[in-house]
């Protein structure tokens, strides 16, 4: 059969669909909870939606990255809301005492919180890591070191936000469709000259 381009891209999309439904339904049924071990697989499940050439059987694969990411993952996803819960209240007790610098200082400080989130649970789920301590620094230095990325791992959550805001809020799944396609893309140009640096080495001690 002739290989058809858009009935392949149009195939792989409405995969990353299913994989956004999934990733909505197990987040509201985990009353929140298990978001970030959620987003962890659901980053494992899409590159392998978008590197593999066979088809890939989402539940199977997202409850393999669930297995594989629940702990660090969990861990930096309640971290991670406990910074923000804590950003928000200084931000208002700035705007109480009239402190704009103290605001300012917050709004960078949640770009840079969403910024970690964006690449730790793609991280977790590619990379094994020895500690969680290790994935944090390692997160840290992607985000620094990949500048170019960053700042369209971000311009993909605005994208994300205007769908929702700008167009209708019942576009959200497919806005989260496009999200994950887009930031693995991103992510996996990056990803790739580690992935292959570490595979080398492996083979090599296997020799």
């Amino acid at each position: 059969m002739k290989f058809n381009p858009i009935k392949h891209a149009f195939s792989q999309f409405m995969s990353y669909v299913g994989l956004s439904i999934l990733l909505f339904m197990g987040t509201l049924l985990s009353l929140l909870l298990g978001g970030g071990a959620l987003l962890a697989a659901s980053y494992h499940t899409s590159f392998k939606l978008y590197v593999d050439e066979e088809p890939v059987p989402l539940i199977p694969t997202l409850i393999k990255g669930l297995k594989k990411t629940w702990g660090y993952a969990s861990v930096i996803y309640g971290l991670s809301i406990l910074l923000a819960v804590g950003l928000f209240f200084v931000f208002n007790y700035a705007g109480n005492v009239d402190e704009t610098w103290v605001r300012y200082a917050v709004a960078f400080s949640v770009v840079y919180l969403v910024l970690f989130n964006l690449y730790v649970y793609a991280l977790h789920a590619i990379f094994e890591h020895t500690s969680i301590i290790h994935l944090i620094k390692n997160t840290l230095l992607f985000m620094h070191i990949h500048a170019w990325t960053s700042f369209k791992l971000l311009g993909t959550v605005v994208l994300f936000v205007m769908i929702i805001i700008f167009i209708h809020p019942v576009m959200f799944l497919l806005g989260l469709s496009l999200y994950l396609l887009l930031t693995t893309i991103h992510l996996i140009k990056v990803f790739t000259p580690y992935i292959n640096h570490f595979k080398g080495a492996q083979d090599e001690n296997n020799l």
